[in-house]
């Protein structure tokens, strides 16, 4: 079997088709396209009230090649819907750092990211983000069909201080991704975006259109 996937093993987690659609269409989420996007079609969306995200990721972007190029791809895209969020209580309720859910709803992805709120510019929080949104970028490439249950594998991800063993999946691709974001915020790294790089040393294929029929897909799986 082959899939870009590596070995996850998570827990599915269903959502109606009518409670997206609620989600989407309400006033308290924003569309965030970059400049020449059509902002009705933008990928990455923040809430209007949430300035603190919308502070990080111009951080990411404009600080990190590699965190630009991630949100590049992600802003690019086909039949994906993520919500970013800070969560001010992640830590404390969950005991996570930064966590992703996945619904796939007429063959649509959707995905809500939320990472543990702290003050303006934590290079830490900015990494989580960047580490979540990774995560959500292998799971767009996943073999897709018309629900959630058609995902073979994962649709939970999450990151949790002092590598906590909890429910769910992590992947090298994130982990590798978020402190290659981390060392470029702290000027240790420069130089042009490794994000291509560093899926290429794990056999991920970022540029494969995406399959919805769960037959094909980029690179081996080797599932547990």
């Amino acid at each position: 079997m082959s899939a870009n996937t590596p070995c996850w093993n998570g827990t599915l987690v269903l959502m109606s088709a009518l409670l997206i659609s609620s989600w989407l269409s309400h006033p308290a989420i924003a569309r965030t396209a970059e400049p020449g996007h059509d902002s009705a079609s933008a990928v990455l969306r923040i809430q209007p009230n949430d300035a603190l995200t919308r502070s990080n990721l111009k951080l990411l972007t404009s600080q990190a090649p590699t965190g630009r190029e991630l949100v590049d791809r992600i802003e690019r895209l086909q039949d994906v819907v993520l919500i970013l969020r800070a969560h001010p209580l992640l830590m404390r309720q969950a005991q996570l750092l930064g966590r992703g859910n996945f619904w796939v709803v007429k063959g649509h992805l959707f995905g809500l990211l939320e990472y543990q709120a702290q003050p303006l510019g934590s290079r830490q929080a900015i990494r989580i983000i960047a580490h979540e949104l990774a995560h959500a970028l292998e799971v767009s490439l996943l073999p897709r069909g018309v629900d959630t249950a058609t995902m073979r594998d994962l649709v939970l991800a999450q990151e949790t201080p002092g590598g906590r063993q909890v429910s769910g999946i992590e992947t090298e691709f994130a982990r590798a991704v978020g402190y290659r974001v981390q060392l470029e915020l702290l000027h240790r790294l420069r130089g042009p975006s490794s994000l291509a790089a560093l899926a290429d040393s794990m056999h991920l294929v970022l540029d494969a259109p995406q399959s919805r029929s769960g037959s094909e897909s980029p690179h081996e799986q080797n599932p547990r």
